[in-house]
């Protein structure tokens, strides 16, 4: 188990021994600010503190310690309730599937006369109580009118939204290590969420690099909850090293299943993907390879509360992580001023 510290402390007993200038503020809050009257403030509309997390995770491409690649000393498994970081992307992949008319069964009309209206003496269609749309009400965030359907992602008020580099502010110290020679950022995302319970929250799944099969070179996940007026930070992540594994090794190495949301991911993938290159003729032989497999693992965890509007490092010998968690507050949901009604 590895501690955060802030980076302050970055250079003192780093292993890293990073080459980078962060700018870090002098200030820390301890947890959310308290007004006059001793309450907390900073409360969203809805009820909830809001956070902005930004997470940068990179790896060392030198000196790489051997003693941390222990099995016997891993712990590896996701958090609970695991998802994916949406993209404004998945609001636009509508399942048109869905809306294709399907073949009426045996005996069924084509074409079913249930709910239509009878025609009123004006010659228009009657229409009752029961029939008349409800007003809309503006005053909270719409919602898809069916469980899982097209929806319109709203940046600032949706949870778990990937956000763009406008968001990020730790993008001078993720330049920074990727111009080094020696490291290498393997994940950097920026997302809102409410501070809730640790059994509330979801865990954001981290997969990046290289892939094999269903696994990636970087897995794990992370989970920000509320412990009291202060943000709790659960982080289990681990990287595997891909190659052809010793067969006396290889059952010692063992990874998770990967959560179903990954699987369908991928899955779905696989389906839209297009073969690069044509197929090899039939009678071709294609040589027999090595089976690759996982061949050392290390291991990033932790479990603390941490200071809000600071950088904190997590030093590790062969993984870094670099956190820092803002206050975010919902902005206020405006009604649209409808024209009078004649």
């Amino acid at each position: 188990m590895y501690r955060m510290r802030p980076t302050s402390t970055l250079f003192r007993g780093c292993l890293f021994a990073l080459p980078l200038l962060l700018s870090v503020g002098s200030s820390a809050q301890p947890g959310f600010d308290l007004d006059g009257t001793g309450t907390p403030s900073g409360i969203s509309s809805d009820g909830n503190r809001w956070v902005e997390v930004e997470v940068i995770v990179f790896k060392a491409l030198v000196n790489r310690s051997n003693e941390l690649a222990n099995p016997g000393k891993l712990s590896l498994s996701y958090f609970p309730n695991p998802r994916l970081l949406a993209t404004p992307l998945d609001s636009y992949a509508y399942p048109f599937e869905a809306d294709l008319p399907r073949e009426p069964a045996e005996n069924e009309p084509a074409f079913p006369l249930t709910g239509a209206r009878p025609l009123s003496a004006f010659g228009g269609f009657e229409e009752n109580e029961e029939q008349r749309e409800p007003e809309f009400d503006f005053s909270v965030p719409a919602q898809p009118a069916v469980p899982g359907s097209f929806k319109v992602l709203d940046l600032s008020r949706d949870p778990y939204v990937k956000l763009d580099a406008r968001s990020a502010r730790l993008s001078a110290a993720a330049r920074n290590l990727t111009q080094a020679p020696d490291y290498e950022v393997l994940w950097h995302e920026t997302w809102r969420q409410p501070l809730l319970d640790r059994a509330q929250v979801s865990a954001i799944v981290v997969q990046a690099g290289d892939r094999l099969d269903e696994h990636s070179a970087l897995e794990g996940s992370v989970r920000l909850s509320r412990s009291g007026q202060r943000a709790r930070l659960d982080l289990n992540l681990w990287l595997n090293e891909f190659g052809i594994p010793d067969p006396t090794e290889a059952a010692r190495w063992q990874v998770p299943v990967v959560p179903e949301v990954v699987r369908a991911k991928l899955q779905k993938a696989e389906e839209e993907e297009t073969p690069l290159s044509p197929l090899a003729p039939v009678n071709a032989t294609i040589p027999e390879r090595p089976q690759r497999g996982i061949v050392r693992i290390w291991q990033l965890q932790v479990g603390d509360e941490l200071n809000l509007e600071r950088l904190h490092y997590l030093d590790h010998p062969v993984l870094g992580a670099l956190v820092e968690i803002r206050p975010y507050v919902l902005p206020e949901t405006i009604a649209p001023e409808l024209p009078e009604e004649f």
